[in-house]
């Protein structure tokens, strides 16, 4: 009777196990998350376009043949191929639509939820993978980022799988997993310039985990970690090759360099960019971000196997309603903290809870306990990822899409924290954990079932539709609708000027790579981007056609746009101003969050459509 009073009392106090089997309550339960993250990612694509600078210069690479290096001028500055040339094939298989340039990281997004689970429940749990995909499924920012054409939610992937593959390595013996781990460290540098940041990871968490192993089951070889992470960067430095030799007819990589130290603040600026930061979140994250985590706490309790239909002699006295309101009103509390201090504040803290409670108990801790092969790693990784990435993304301007790779370890830091209040509210009221009864896979099919309703009831009836409600669902076509207008407005302006067709005019695009995109994808095939305004000087073979100019947002705040403008303007007529509304997403790059809320709104962006005398 002691004994088993014993073992009752120690799976109580030892919120990660081993979970080898997946229970079908699991299953329904990942079923929900996903038909969450499929409907928050796919519902309204009408009301999404092309629109940040760097969407416009990955997606364009149809619209270039060989002469151009089949991609956006300079593209090379802004990222590796990869990404765009993804781009491309999507709109080659499934059409030159929102749907098509978007497709990438739509997928993307949704394959980062079942990447989360499948990691976090190998890495400590069930319930912190679970609770991990919850959180980005519902994270209002990166269903934002997933609906968008920029690199970063596909390199949060890749880091994700490169480092998990890299954590088989290391605990297995076979080499199929360390080629899996350098290729994708690879095609994450492949993917954006800082994908060798999965190398780094991979090396610091390794280097910890050598040096403080704890009680890991499976204790480190030092010399096989050597080996095995210098293969490691080899497979990497192999994948990115074809890359690096890209770059040499452009300057090699130190250009690429050039360009990113211009926006590297350093330890100087780090306080101000990390406050930027964290103004920004607290206009991205919406309350749909914020009941994450009650609803997030909900499964990592429920999904334990917490018995409804047990009986008071079995909880300590308690009856099973009081369970129920007990951990109702700690997942209240936590939505309500959400929305006071901020769903990333509170992320960020309970990350940091969950890592370091959970080194510090299999690491340092005189008590601590055998610990499964690879757990430690994996507290390791986790705790490098999070750590690095926190001292290092302030270190550069403040743009809010460089902290996208930070959620990835602060969502899974977050599971472990949830799961040591819920091992410990369960164990208070002592509870007994039943991962295979009834009354948990009727839990998860309820939660399921009303998920899926709600969600399919939003996307039919668009009723929750609005900025306020999900952040993510921001309407997007601004851009778009501008271009269309200018269109219209250039062809009617060359009719006036001699025009026979909608085809006799050229357009040039100074500093506005997704106005250019709209401009092709409606049907104008002489239009081009420009860095200058060399074209308006005469030349030989140069098209007799009304010439036009269009400047926006970019070339209004550039220096250089404004000294070349002033030198030309008497050959320029200005034949209309445009304005429109830019998202967060485009905002949030150049302008403080603060200044929208004193403003009680997103300010107007202008654009320019001059032609040429």
């Amino acid at each position: 009777m002691n004994h088993s009073i014993s073992n009752q009392h120690q799976k109580l106090e030892s919120p990660v196990e081993n979970n080898s089997r997946i229970e079908v309550s699991e299953w329904v339960l990942l079923l929900g998350v996903l038909a969450i993250s499929t409907c928050l990612r796919f519902a309204f694509l009408e009301n999404v376009a092309i629109e940040h600078f760097d969407e416009g210069v990955y997606a364009s690479n149809l619209w270039f043949g060989e002469e151009e290096g089949f991609a956006f001028p300079d593209q090379h500055l802004y990222a590796p191929p990869l990404f765009p040339a993804l781009l491309e094939w999507s709109q080659i298989l499934f059409g030159i639509s929102h749907l098509g340039v978007l497709l990438v990281n739509l997928l993307v997004g949704v394959f980062t939820s079942m990447a989360l689970w499948w990691v976090g429940r190998n890495w400590f749990s069930k319930e912190v993978g679970l609770v991990a995909a919850l959180l980005v499924s519902l994270s209002d920012f990166h269903v934002l980022y997933s609906r968008s054409a920029l690199t970063d939610p596909l390199l949060c992937l890749l880091l994700l799988l490169a480092v998990f593959w890299w954590w088989q390595a290391v605990r297995s013996r076979t080499w199929v997993s360390i080629l899996f781990a350098g290729v994708l460290a690879g095609l994450a540098w492949s993917t954006k310039y800082t994908g060798w940041l999965s190398l780094a990871i991979a090396g610091s968490g390794a280097s910890a985990w050598v040096l403080f192993p704890g009680k890991d089951s499976g204790r480190p070889e030092v010399k096989r970690v050597i080996q095995r992470y210098s293969l490691l960067v080899g497979i990497a430095i192999l994948v990115f090759c074809p890359v690096w030799l890209g770059l040499q007819d452009v300057g090699g990589y130190a250009a690429v360099a050039a360009n990113h130290r211009q926006y590297f603040v350093g330890l100087p600026g780090w306080w101000n960019s990390f406050l930027v930061q964290l103004e920004n979140h607290r206009q991205f994250d919406g309350p749909m971000t914020s009941l994450s985590l009650g609803l997030a706490f909900l499964v990592t309790s429920f999904s334990g196997g917490l018995k409804p239909n047990v009986s008071r002699e079995t909880t300590g006295g308690q009856s099973p309603a009081t369970l129920l309101i007990i951990s109702l009103a700690v997942s209240l509390g936590f939505i309500a903290a959400a929305r006071i201090v901020g769903t990333t504040v509170l992320v960020g803290l309970f990350g940091a809870a969950g890592i370091g409670i959970s080194l510090w108990t299999a690491v340092f801790s005189k008590t601590n306990t055998q610990q499964p092969t690879g757990r430690v790693l994996a507290y390791w990784l986790t705790a490098a990822w999070f750590c690095g990435l926190l001292l290092a993304t302030p270190c550069y301007y403040p743009y809010p899409r460089l902290t996208l790779p930070w959620f990835i370890p602060a969502w899974l830091g977050t599971g472990l924290f949830l799961n040591q209040v819920a091992c410990k509210v369960r164990h208070i009221l002592s509870a007994e954990p039943n991962p295979a009864s009834n009354g948990s896979r009727r839990f998860a099919v309820c939660v399921t079932v009303l998920s899926l309703a709600l969600f399919g009831w939003v996307s039919v009836s668009g009723q929750v539709k609005s900025d306020h409600t999900i952040r993510g669902w921001q309407d997007r076509t601004g851009l778009e609708t501008i271009a269309k207008t200018i269109l219209a407005d250039a062809r009617q302006m060359a009719r006036l000027q001699g025009a026979k067709s909608d085809d006799e005019l050229v357009i040039y695009i100074y500093a506005e790579p997704g106005l250019f995109y709209h401009l092709k994808v409606s049907g104008q095939e002489l239009v081009g981007p420009v860095s200058n305004l060399e074209f308006l000087k005469p030349h030989p073979g140069k098209i007799p056609f009304p010439t036009f100019l269009v400047g926006g947002p970019h070339a209004i705040r550039s220096p250089a746009f404004q000294q070349q403008f002033s030198a030309v303007q008497n050959q320029l007529n200005l034949v209309g101003s445009y304005d429109y509304y830019p998202s967060d997403l485009v905002v949030l790059n150049h302008a403080r969050a603060q200044s929208l809320a004193d403003t009680k709104g997103r300010p107007r962006e202008e654009v320019r459509l001059y032609l040429a005398n």
